[in-house]
């Protein structure tokens, strides 16, 4: 259900999501030197790692889930990896091996569709962060004689609002994106923990539940994170 009124959402919101795009191709918004391509490469590198490392996360809880009921031998009893109510009876073949194999696939796009576009609105904000940072630098070397100096603060300028429209549209993109994430993310983790405490230890199912929590974990992480740097930039920005 998250998922799709994130997809409902993002399709709604999808000419901002075309208009922001464009911005970031625009000229304005490009490093203008070396100095400036390396000030940005820490924050591409630290997103594309906490990307991967959502991915992988989310790709082993699918794992477990794929392959608990097989090799936990749920599957004499015909089980299927999520409890589900279906018009027909699952337990016998080949409908069971029919269900089994379509809630894999849906619950692997439904993931698929959720780390893309939670990796899309972190690559936002972090792009809001690399521009504050190129700004500054900006700022911190205008030319010391004119016309140079005259032509680069106005350019200057341009950048802060762009960059504050920027912003802008981004937080209307994705506003009531991060408000149902967290609200349904708070939630999945109290029904995961409380969902550990009632499967057997150390079984595969056990460790399913425990990297779909570390994925929703490092979720809310990486609205949190890429959240509090765009802040802190803003700060700085001003203060320089």
């Amino acid at each position: 259900m998250m998922t799709m009124l994130k997809s409902y959402y993002m399709i709604q919101n999808m000419g901002i999501l075309k208009q922001l795009m464009i911005t970031v191709n625009s000229d304005l918004f490009q490093p203008r030197n070396s100095r400036q391509i390396e000030l940005v490469k820490p924050n591409l590198t630290f997103w594309t790692t906490v990307s991967n490392m959502f991915r992988g996360v989310t790709s082993i809880s699918i794992f477990f889930w794929a392959t608990y009921p097989i090799i936990d031998k749920s599957t004499q009893q015909r089980r299927l990896p999520f409890l589900a109510w279906y018009p027909y009876d699952t337990t016998v073949s080949p409908l069971y091996e029919f269900t089994y194999i379509y809630q894999i696939i849906g619950v692997s796009f439904i993931a698929a569709a959720a780390v893309s576009m939670d990796t899309l609105i972190a690559a936002l904000n972090m792009f809001i962060g690399a521009q504050c940072d190129l700004l500054c630098d900006n700022l911190r070397h205008l030319p010391g004689e004119e016309p140079d100096f005259h032509r680069t603060l106005v350019k200057c300028i341009l950048h802060h609002k762009e960059i504050l429209r920027f912003a802008r549209d981004t937080n209307n993109f994705f506003n009531w994106i991060v408000l149902v994430q967290f609200f349904i993310s708070a939630a999945s983790i109290g029904i995961t923990m409380f969902q550990l405490t009632v499967v057997a230890p150390l079984s595969n199912e056990f460790f399913s539940l425990v990297t779909f929590g570390m994925s929703i974990i490092i979720e809310i992480f990486i609205y949190c994170w890429f959240g509090n740097e765009v802040e802190i930039k803003v700060i700085t920005e001003r203060q320089i």
